[in-house]
């Protein structure tokens, strides 16, 4: 009987194991069958299965004795106990409660590149793990909407949409990076160019045009790269400080930059500064608060200055928020990560971050436009030990607001779009425990009663009538004031140059030099001048007229041993970041008009014939180094030059798109300040020109004679093309019946027309073909 019943489990057992195996046949059969979104939405469903799982799992003893857990940070774990200040209270980023949204949102699965792309060897998720973190918001909102508990697959049921393309990456790659952000051979603008018209194809964004979708495009330099994508315009928008490249009708909302945490440390120094000290205007700010704290002992500092940022920042109590090119600044967020307490330096730092978080309670603010007011305002901060304690407690209470590797930021976000796009009585927000956030200000974002009318479409206030200066937006409620307005009126900010009707425009001062002339800009490598005030000259160096060696000459005046190298990683001699020479942009504007106006200043430039100099850019900027051609050019169409492209389809792009390297010489400066230029070379006679223009100011002997050369030995531009450090060098005048027919020649005769006509400069073409008269 024994053996019997053995006998019968036996076969029991084998059948159920035949069942099970033939059911995960059928299962796997069946997974083949599916289509690829719903073997996507299967797996999806899947992560967020081992997503709850992990969530729901304790918390370890370790983390639970530091107070502060960071689950999801890309340092996360390594934080370590600092035992000057109290201990934080628990993380709430994955605590159900402390979530604010409450509808339904759909994330577009086929816009959802983050599985799929790569950049160059890199496949997407690798890269972000390599990359400078402060433009990645692209990415981890579109990580967080992944996870959130609020989002459905099923596009019917949701009332809000994220669009997860990733537009700051681009960005990057276009700009700097250049490895190309591809699908397969789909890459960077292509990539968008595809989303733009999945977005025109779909029903879910057709129904509201848009109203109700939420994308990041925060990248500096997206208002435009994004002007062609008109679906993607009509998203509301997560941007760069108060730039809008979306519809007006639709939100645009500052992003804070993505930041990068120290491990909390013990606090051994009173301030920390880590930042680029760039050598001009906009950074003159860092350079004095970090002299002024240099001078007064009575503080310690970690660093001041370029340096590494961990650990100074997390051993400092007080951490600089001092402005750049920008306003805004990643460190700001490097700072509060790092259990560190930031201290604001300009007023118009707040304007440009979102107005919901109360950043009172987490900051300090120094005035820092004269010592005293610095040193006045920096003691009452240091004296105050019960509001510092205060603060960093909120900031250790409130860290994961400020942590997009959680999701808090996409939730808050998310909610404050809500607010105005769902009706009011569907978007309650729950209680949560971030007592940073003022909720009352979310409502308020887009409020019809305080909206200001441009003319054609309404804004918040006059000051985003009219993006990138264009002046013909800015009418209605608002007036045009060329040079500002006076500041009486609280709602407008002292940059703004589209104001209220009401306000009082600036009248022009009786300075030469103006905040936007070309020659006072910080953005353009040949836009400012340089200046080397021991010889009192001004040169105004031209991009394909000698301008390299130009600069190698004056690094090596300047006494740098290493004036002679180009091309090297920090683009030494052309970048003004790092080439070390003086601007005129560095100076305040009225130095600048003295020394742009004072007969004691030579101010030189050196012209080409624009036939000649047409004809380099091709060769050099086509044939050889195409990237500048395509970012400058093809920002839409990354086809629109290639190895075959030919001089005569080049003019045809050069005179529509303008580059500093083929735009009219006579467009180097505003017309006002031709007639102070006094000295007049040309490429034609360079050796000639450069010699006397070195003999006038006293520089011949030393720096011109002799040095250049393949051997060193040589006369400055007396040598061949290519030697003297010469790396791309073009020998273009040899070459032009080569590339040149006689209607080629008469077009671009015509099209530099202003160069051949300008009064001050004398520049006489060379005539290639006999036949032709211009």
């Amino acid at each position: 009987e024994d053996s019997m019943i053995s006998t019968f489990r036996l076969v029991q057992f084998v059948f159920l194991v035949g069942c099970a195996l033939t059911f995960l046949s059928l299962q796997k059969v069946e997974l083949q069958e599916l289509d690829f979104a719903s073997a996507r939405s299967l797996r999806l469903k899947h992560e967020q299965f081992k997503m709850a799982l992990a969530e729901s799992r304790p918390l370890s003893n370790e983390k639970e004795k530091t107070g502060i857990i960071d689950k999801y940070s890309v340092d996360g774990g390594n934080l370590e106990k600092d035992d000057s200040i109290e201990a934080a209270p628990e993380s709430v980023a994955h605590d159900q409660e402390s979530l604010l949204l409450n509808v339904s949102f759909y994330v577009y699965e086929d816009l959802l590149w983050m599985d799929r792309a790569n950049v160059g060897d890199f496949s997407l998720e690798d890269w972000m793990r390599v990359r400078k973190v402060k433009h990645t918001d692209d990415y981890w909102f579109a990580k967080a909407a992944l996870r959130h508990p609020m989002r459905t697959l099923n596009p019917e049921e949701a009332q809000l949409f994220v669009v997860p393309t990733m537009i700051n990456e681009i960005s990057d790659q276009l700009v700097w990076i250049r490895r190309g952000l591809c699908i397969g051979r789909t890459c960077d603008v292509k990539l968008l160019e595809h989303a733009d018209e999945y977005l025109a194809q779909s029903k879910w964004f057709q129904r509201n045009q848009g109203r109700d979708h939420v994308v990041v495009g925060s990248h500096y330099i997206a208002h435009k790269i994004m002007q062609p994508f008109l679906n993607l315009a009509k998203c509301n928008v997560i941007g760069f400080e108060d730039q809008r490249w979306n519809d007006p009708t639709r939100l645009t909302l500052p992003s804070t930059y993505v930041g990068r945490g120290c491990p909390l440390k013990p606090k051994t120094h009173d301030f920390a500064l880590v930042a680029s000290m760039k050598d001009r205007q906009t950074h003159q700010r860092r350079a004095n608060i970090c002299a002024w704290l240099q001078d007064e002992k009575s503080y310690t500092v970690t660093t001041c200055g370029e340096g590494d940022q961990c650990p100074a920042l997390s051993n400092a109590k007080f951490g600089w928020h001092v402005p750049g090119d920008t306003l805004g600044s990643q460190r700001l967020m490097d700072t509060i990560l790092s259990g560190t307490v930031p201290i604001f330096t300009r007023t118009g730092q707040y304007d440009i971050l979102p107005p919901w978080i109360d950043w009172d309670l987490i900051s300090f603010y120094v005035d820092s436009d004269t010592p005293t007011a610095f040193f006045w305002n920096l003691g009452q901060v240091t004296g105050d030990e019960t509001a510092y304690r205060y603060k960093l407690s909120q900031i250790h209470r409130n860290r994961n607001m400020f942590d997009w590797t959680t999701l808090a930021p996409f939730d808050t976000y998310m909610y404050v779009i809500a607010r105005h796009v769902v009706p009011w009585y569907q978007t309650k927000a729950n209680a949560t425990r971030y007592n940073v956030l003022r909720l009352d200000r979310t409502e308020n974002i887009k409020d019809p009663d305080e909206f200001v009318s441009c003319g054609n479409h309404e804004v918040p206030h006059c000051g985003l009538c009219a993006p990138g200066g264009r002046e013909f937006l800015c009418s209605g409620q608002c007036r045009w004031c060329e040079f500002g307005a006076f500041e009486a009126d609280i709602s407008f900010r002292p940059a703004d140059r589209c104001v209220p009707k009401g306000a009082i425009c600036r009248p022009p001062d009786n300075l030469l030099v103006q905040p936007d002339d070309i020659v006072y800009d910080t953005e353009g490598w040949e836009s400012s001048p340089i200046v080397l005030q021991e010889y009192k000259l001004i040169f105004f160096t031209t991009a394909k007229v000698a301008c390299t060696t130009w600069k190698q000459l004056f690094r090596r005046m300047m006494g740098y041993e290493n004036w002679f190298v180009e091309g090297t990683e920090d683009y030494l001699p052309w970048n003004p970041q790092t080439n070390g020479l003086k601007y005129l942009n560095n100076y305040d504007r009225a130095a600048a008009t003295e020394m742009m106006t004072s007969p004691e200043w030579t101010r030189a430039i050196f012209l080409r014939d624009p036939k000649e100099r047409l004809l380099s850019a091709f060769l050099d900027k086509v044939k050889k180094e195409p990237e500048v051609v395509l970012n400058t050019c093809c920002y839409w169409e990354r086809d629109c030059i290639s190895s075959g492209t030919t001089f005569h389809e080049f003019t045809r792009l050069a005179f529509q798109c303008q580059n500093e390297h083929w735009t009219p010489q006579r467009k180097r400066m505003e017309e006002k300040y031709w007639p102070y230029i006094n000295f007049v070379g040309y490429m034609d006679s360079i050796a000639k020109d450069s010699r006397e223009l070195l003999e006038k100011i006293g520089a011949w002997k030393e720096y011109g004679a002799t040095g250049w050369g393949e051997d060193r030995t040589k006369a400055i531009f007396h040598s061949q093309a290519g030697s003297a450090g010469r790396m791309h060098a073009t020998s273009a005048r040899d070459r032009l019946k080569q590339y040149y027919t006689p209607d080629t020649e008469l077009e671009v005769e015509e099209f530099y027309r202003e160069d051949y006509m300008n009064p001050y400069t004398k520049l006489i073409p060379n005539r290639i073909f006999e036949k032709v008269k211009y």
